[in-house]
């Protein structure tokens, strides 16, 4: 008797398990701290949709970057995806793997609840392909009792930009700390001189091979960043040192500033935390608009999927005031949803007035080029600012290498 109530009882269950519609979920992970609030959100959706069995399938950050194009090109893998955007993204929309969403980006209202900057990450010719799901900004931080202390103005362009730097020069403090044995620092500076100098559209066009590096453009961006080199902005041997390697020059005011990503910031000794602030990069021209870099990572539903209307209604609930605030909160990084609160992070509640005021998005130079530029092009940035001389031959590099990137 006992083995006959087993067998209802799971044939019962087998019965509702097969009348649910599956809904398939694969998720890049990056830390432990990501895969609990967002296994916690998973939970509180099959709660909130009975009828649904969702199935997570979890991959580690670099076993999932090596695969899912082969996933994407099976008859069918998931219903909806982890990625970023940027050019990562974008190589998938030229693949025709992805499907669009702009019907579910207007019946659902995304325009009133999600940042104009993000939406720009994820429109793509004319056509919505993902939901924003997390980003954090990038900044100059510098230390606030440093400043105060020369009486340096907090730069808001680049003149005052430049006036700090030889006040702090005179102090006999490097400008700017950079630690560029990896390169890749150096990227955000390029990235942003270009966006402040002409503009995100032209900045894209050079991401995806419709513009020059030898161009009158280009060489306005690196002769800006020449002039940084050649008078001395970036510290003494920053080529043999790591990012990390070189926050104590922050901390011990051997150098007032910094352009980073918002993840530094978990490095500060907790009793100096306060003591740093960010400021968005300096204007160049006054009449363009501040575009900002941001890396973004976003939800897709791609093409194989094999439950549409599944996927739909988790990005729906993804989308969430509620559940956007609940994960990137206890991942430290900002919400696009407008009414997501950032908690008490001063770092992310200055970063987030600074992105929802961006006329747009940019993601980062090796988020945004397509290889074999995106890494031997940062590269050629780090032979730049040890050799600035080099520019022409430097530049005829590049174009070489974007050449064969966009062949």
């Amino acid at each position: 008797m006992p083995t006959l109530i087993l067998t209802v009882v799971a044939l019962a269950w087998s019965l509702n398990a097969f009348a649910q519609t599956q809904v398939k979920v694969s998720l890049l992970l990056f830390n432990g701290k990501q895969r609990e609030v967002y296994h916690s959100q998973f939970a509180q959706f099959q709660n909130e949709n009975p009828d649904l069995r969702l199935v997570i399938q979890d991959y580690e950050a670099e076993k999932y970057k090596a695969a899912i194009p082969e996933w994407l090109a099976r008859d069918s893998h998931s219903d909806v995806m982890y990625w970023f955007s940027g050019e990562r993204l974008n190589w998938f929309v030229k693949q025709n793997w992805i499907q669009p969403i702009d019907d579910v980006w207007e019946s659902s209202n995304w325009d009133k609840m999600l940042s104009v900057g993000s939406k720009s990450t994820v429109l793509i010719n004319n056509h919505l392909y993902a939901l924003p799901m997390h980003y954090y900004p990038w900044a100059i931080y510098y230390k606030k009792s440093l400043f105060k202390k020369y009486d340096i103005p907090v730069p808001t362009d680049w003149t005052t930009f430049l006036q700090a730097g030889e006040l702090l020069k005179q102090n006999r403090i490097a400008p700017i700390a950079v630690g560029s044995v990896n390169n890749w620092p150096f990227a955000a500076w390029f990235d942003y001189l270009n966006l402040r100098i002409n503009g995100i559209d032209f900045h894209k066009q050079l991401m995806s091979g419709e513009a020059d590096y030898q161009s009158d453009e280009v060489r306005q961006v690196f002769r800006y960043w020449q002039y940084l080199i050649e008078n001395e902005f970036f510290i003494k041997g920053h080529e043999k040192y790591t990012w990390k390697e070189v926050l104590p020059y922050l901390y011990r005011e051997k150098a007032g500033m910094m352009l980073m990503g918002n993840f530094w910031t978990s490095q500060i000794p907790d009793n100096l935390v306060e003591e740093f602030e960010l400021i968005r990069f300096p204007m160049i021209k006054p009449e363009m608009p501040f575009y900002e870099e941001a890396p973004t990572n976003v939800w897709f539903i791609p093409k194989n999927r094999q439950n549409h209307e599944g996927a739909v209604r988790f990005l729906t609930f993804m989308a969430r005031q509620d559940v956007q605030e609940k994960i990137n909160q206890a991942i430290g990084m900002l919400a696009p949803n407008r009414y997501s609160e950032v908690g008490e992070n001063h770092f992310l509640q200055t970063g987030k007035e600074v992105l929802d005021s961006a006329a747009g998005l940019s993601q980062f130079y090796d988020r945004d080029n397509p290889q074999p530029i995106a890494t031997r092009g940062i590269k050629l940035m780090g032979q730049f600012a040890k050799n600035p001389k080099e520019l022409n031959s430097i530049l005829k590099q590049f174009d070489e290498l974007a050449q064969e990137s966009f062949k």
